[in-house]
C-alpha cells in the first residue's frame, strides 16, 4: 500500500505545528487527494482551502503560481496579486 497520503498528512501537520493554523491559503493536490480525510485535514485542522486536480487539462493555476514565485523573487516587497485569472 502506498505511503504518499500518510506522508502528506504528516508533513502538513508538522508544518502546522511549526507555522501555525492557516499557514497557507490554498493546498493543491492531485486526484489521489480527493478523499474526506484530506478535506477534513485541510479545511478543519489547517483552515486552508483545497483544490484537487483530477486531470491535466487547465493547469493554469500551476502556471499562475509559478509566475507568482518568479515575481516574488524579482519584487521582494510584493505582498498581494489580484486579477491573475483574467
Amino acid at each position: 500500500r502506498g505511503k504518499e497520503l500518510p506522508a502528506g498528512y504528516a508533513l502538513l501537520r508538522r508544518l502546522k505545528s511549526k507555522l501555525g493554523t492557516g499557514f497557507v491559503d490554498l493546498i493543491l493536490g492531485n486526484g489521489l487527494y480527493l478523499n474526506a480525510p484530506f478535506f477534513n485535514l485541510c479545511l478543519g485542522e489547517l483552515k486552508s482551502d483545497v483544490l484537487v486536480k483530477t486531470d491535466e487539462r487547465g493547469l493554469r493555476i500551476i502556471q499562475d503560481a509559478e509566475g507568482l514565485f518568479v515575481a516574488s523573487q524579482r519584487c521582494p516587497r510584493l505582498r498581494h496579486c489580484h486579477g491573475l485569472w483574467g
